[in-house]
């Protein structure tokens, strides 16, 4: 999945080793945060992208999903 953030492409993975890092960051299997995504903090939504574009602690991705998309987009992106 490509997602666009400011005029900028990133590819989202969808492979097994992006699932393990998130389950890694949040210690639960990934098939119960998923189902719980509706409790889930807007910064935690942006972590998990953030992993899934393989920018994970990088801040000047996260300050750009924060400056440029609504939580709808965050949340449908996730």
């Amino acid at each position: 999945m490509i997602i666009t953030v400011n005029g900028k492409d990133y590819e989202l993975s969808t492979k097994l080793g992006t699932g393990k890092k998130i389950e890694e960051k949040f210690k639960v299997p990934l098939v119960q945060l998923f189902g719980k995504l509706g409790d889930a903090l807007s910064s935690e939504l942006t972590d998990i992208i953030a992993i899934a574009a393989g920018k994970a602690g990088d801040s000047g991705f996260m300050q750009e999903i924060d400056d440029n998309w609504d939580y709808s987009d965050l949340y449908n992106t996730v």
